[in-house]
This record gives C-alpha cells, sequence and structure tokens, in this order.
C-alpha cells in the first residue's frame, strides 16, 4: 500500500501508512467472538455465560485482570454472545466515565433507567408499566438516602460544638437549639425507618421486575461495570456498596471489571493501610474470576506471540523487507517479559515510526532495535541511560550494563538450555554492552552508532521531518 509523496521538487519519498497503536476493534451489540477471537477467550466466556445461567440468588462477580490485558474488548464481545446465543441483555457501564457524579446510586440507576428505556419503550403495556415502576422506586429510594446524608452531615457539623471544650464555650440556649435539632432527628429517624424500608424492597422488587422484562424465559439480566478501579476511590467504593445492598436481586447479575490491585489501594487510600482491602473487598463481591490471559488448552504459540503476529498485519509493519523476522523476534520477547497487550502495541507503535523515520539503506540490526523499542516502553529511565552512554569503560556504564542484560534475562538465560532466537538476541547486546574485544570490531562498533542513532530519529528527526512534510505534503491517488 503506497502512494508516491512530493517533498519538494527535486525530493520524491515513498509514502507508506503509519498507525502508532492498532485501529480499535469495531464491536457491536451483536459481535460476539465470531468475528474476532485473537486471544481464544471464547470458550471463558462460554463457561461464564453458564455461570450467569445457573446462578441462583444475588451474584456480583468480579472479573479480574491487569491493566491493558483486553477485559474490555472482552466484555464487550461476550455481550454480543449474550444476546445472540441466549436472548440475555446486558447492560454496560463506564465507571470512570461517570465518576464526576457524586451519587453512585443515580449514576447506576439512570444508567439502567436509559437502557432499559431504549430497549422496552415502543414495546407492550407491561413492559412500559416495569419502567415507569422502577422509576418511582429509583426517585423514592434516591430521596431515603439524601435524607440520610443530609442527617449524617448536620450530627457532623454538630458533633465539634458538642465534643471537647469548646461545649463550656456555648451558651445555654445554643445548647437547648442543638438539644432539639438532634431530638428531631432522632425522632424523624424512627418515624421515617419503615418507610425507607418500603422503598428500597419495592426499588429492588421494581428492578426484579424490569429484569425479567428485558431478559427471557427467567433469564438473568447482566449488569457490566467496567474501569472500576479507575475511578476515584470515594466514588468505586460507594458503587461496591450500593450495588450490595440496594442493588441486590435474585435475577440481576452484576459484572465488575477491574484491575482487583488498583482496587486494593482506593481502599487502603480511604482506609488506610492497616486494612485488609481484599478481605474489605470481599464482603461486596459472590466471585471473583481471573481473565486468562492464555487459553487453558495448547495453541501453537501464545496469546503474546499471536497479537504482535495480528498488530504486524493491522498496523501494516513495514520494516525494510524484514516484517517476518522482527515479528517473530518482538513476539518471543515480549512474550517471555510477559509484556500486557497495550505495551505491546506501544512497542510496535515505536518500531513503526522508526522504521518510517529511518532510510532503507541504512544498516539496522534487529536484536539491537527490538530490544530498544521494548526498552522506551517498558523501562523508559534505563533507555535514556544506555542511548546516552558515553564511556564504554567507565563504573556507570557497568552498571547499566548489568541491569540491562538482567532486564533481558541474560543471567537466567546461562543456565537454560539455549533457544535458536535468543542466543544471538543476548550475544548482540553482549558485544555492544559489554567490556570486551568483540566491542572494538567494526561491526559492533556499527551496532553502538544504531544506538545513538535510534534515540535521534525518535527524538530528533520528529521535529526535522515533521514539518516540512506537513508544509509540503502533496499526496498523489493510490
Amino acid at each position: 500500500m503506497f502512494s508516491i509523496i512530493t517533498l519538494k521538487p527535486s525530493v520524491t519519498l515513498i509514502r507508506r501508512d503509519f498507525y502508532e497503536a492498532p485501529p480499535p476493534l469495531e464491536i457491536t451489540e451483536d459481535s460476539g467472538f465470531e468475528e474476532s477471537d485473537l486471544f481464544r477467550r471464547k470458550p471463558f466466556a462460554e463457561s461464564l455465560t453458564n455461570l450467569v445461567i445457573q446462578a441462583e440468588g444475588p451474584l456480583v462477580i468480579s472479573l479480574d485482570a491487569p491493566w491493558g490485558e483486553g477485559k474490555t474488548t472482552f466484555v464487550k464481545q461476550w455481550r454480543g454472545m449474550l444476546k445472540k446465543d441466549e436472548n440475555i441483555a446486558s447492560m454496560y457501564f463506564d465507571a470512570f466515565e461517570g465518576d464526576y457524579q457524586d451519587d453512585a446510586f443515580l449514576a447506576i440507576s439512570a444508567e439502567v433507567y436509559a437502557y432499559s428505556k431504549e430497549k422496552l419503550y415502543a414495546q407492550g403495556d407491561n413492559e412500559k408499566k416495569a419502567l415507569t415502576q422502577f422509576k418511582t422506586a429509583t426517585i423514592n429510594v434516591s430521596k431515603a438516602l439524601a435524607k440520610a446524608g443530609a442527617k449524617t452531615a448536620i450530627k457532623a457539623s454538630s458533633a465539634s460544638f458538642l465534643d471537647g471544650s469548646e461545649l463550656e464555650n456555648i451558651s445555654a440556649g445554643v445548647s437547648a437549639e442543638l438539644g432539639k435539632l438532634t431530638d428531631k432527628l432522632i425522632d424523624d429517624a424512627l418515624e421515617k425507618h419503615t418507610e425507607n424500608k418500603n422503598s428500597f424492597t419495592t426499588f429492588k422488587i421494581a428492578l426484579e421486575t424490569l429484569g425479567r422484562e428485558l431478559s427471557s424465559e427467567g433469564k438473568p439480566f447482566i449488569v457490566i461495570i467496567d474501569e472500576l478501579d479507575r475511578c476515584r476511590p470515594d466514588f468505586a467504593l460507594n458503587l461496591l456498596e450500593k450495588i450490595k445492598h440496594v442493588f441486590s436481586t435474585s435475577n440481576v447479575i452484576f459484572v465488575l471489571v477491574n484491575n482487583s490491585e488498583q482496587l486494593a489501594r482506593s481502599v487502603e487510600y480511604t482506609y488506610g493501610q492497616g486494612i485488609n482491602a481484599h478481605n474489605y473487598l470481599h464482603k461486596f463481591i459472590t466471585l471473583s474470576l481471573k481473565l486468562p490471559k492464555k487459553a487453558d488448552f495448547a495453541l501453537s504459540m501464545g496469546d503474546t506471540k499471536n497479537y504482535v503476529h495480528y498488530l504486524f498485519r493491522k498496523m501494516n509493519i513495514y520494516a525494510h523487507g524484514q516484517e517476518k523476522s522482527y515479528s517473530s523476534l518482538l513476539g518471543e520477547l515480549c512474550e517471555e517479559l510477559n509484556l500486557s497487550f497495550r505495551q505491546v502495541e506501544k512497542i510496535i507503535g515505536k518500531l513503526s515510526l522508526y522504521m518510517l523515520l529511518t532510510p532503507e539503506h541504512r544498516y539496522k540490526d534487529k536484536h539491537l532495535i527490538s530490544g530498544l523499542c521494548i526498552l522506551q516502553v517498558v523501562r523508559p529511565e534505563l533507555f535514556e541511560k544506555v542511548v546516552n552512554i558515553k564511556d564504554y569503560d567507565s563504573a556507570t556504564t557497568r552498571d547499566i550494563v548489568e541491569k540491562l542484560l538482567d532486564f533481558f534475562g541474560y543471567y537466567s538465560y546461562r543456565d537454560e538450555e539455549k533457544t535458536d532466537w535468543k542466543s544471538p538476541f543476548i550475544i548482540t547486546w553482549q558485544a555492544v554492552l559489554q567490556e570486551s574485544k568483540v566491542t572494538e570490531l567494526p561491526f559492533v562498533q556499527i551496532l553502538k552508532e544504531e544506538i545513538k542513532q535510534y534515540d535521534m530519529s525518535l527524538k530528533d528527526l520528529i521535529p526535522v521531518v515533521a514539518e516540512p512534510l506537513v508544509k509540503y505534503w502533496v499526496e498523489q491517488p493510490e
């Protein structure tokens, strides 16, 4: 896929499509896993579907995976499977987009109402009645929660006057008024207790009825809450509390998509380092599941390698005729280093940019360039030290060498069975960085220069090239 670009009257360049990141997968509500199952997760999705169909009683599932492992893509594809295969209704809520709100209950309820209105409003009277009942019940619960919050705030603000030495300094009149206020709050709470309790019960019944109208044949209604770990800590925990205490009903299942380690930090931020965050979270979660990175059955290659090859095709990577060689090496390296899919995307983006900015005729070593791309994304502080080495014989440089070879697994590699791909990779980096006779060879001097040129390409060439390209770029029809 090439086109000719005229940069200046005397300079002609070949233009190649460049993607810094892969184009997003187009996942619709009906997509499922048929069109794309890059990570072979359909079997896991089928097991998860069986679980929610057979579940009895309220259920809150935590779907856990580190950042950048494709959680959002998975649940969106799973929604398509639920709809097509089982006619199960499911709703997706991005909690991070909604955490500008203070009221977690209303944030979820509004999403449920909007989704249900779109699905049910054009149907019969029963569906419309269920929608109206849910709306009314939501309003009543919201009022009850707002009153409870207001009472708590008044009590808290009063406490500073009623405690400690300040109590002796306030007048008897103020003390009497505060006493009346406290009596009124208690009296009101007793009177409203039954009414509020009935409001919560009515809300659960309305939600259960709505869920039955949305999903057929007694199947559950699935509420998927994504990005919970990226929310403000107070909003995330408020969501969990409301799901547990207000939304808990028999045929509505919540699936919380999150990074459990990060969510635990939200608990620690709110309640202090002394709390057992994971035990606290288990109070709100019925079942914790790990989203598998690798399928449970044998593959010809791991998920990470598979993803590298996919990105090379999807991003139209051009590596001066060495696309297959780069793809194979980077797949092995990213798999061994256990990198996240998001890190892999950034690494391939760096390679794509580097190849775009370097002349076809210039020497390139795949081991060095692949290692530098990985280093710049995963260990940027070490990358900066490597590309700025001036004296290869200094103690500082030897320390950098140790860290870098340790990062690439050189020391564990020495005791392992030698692999076809890793041996030349390690030897190349050793030749460039370690003090030995081989470092004086012309080949190694070229590699050292390649390190400097790589850094220059990504840092200095971008502003140099971008301005004239913007100014003079004339694209011809392909």
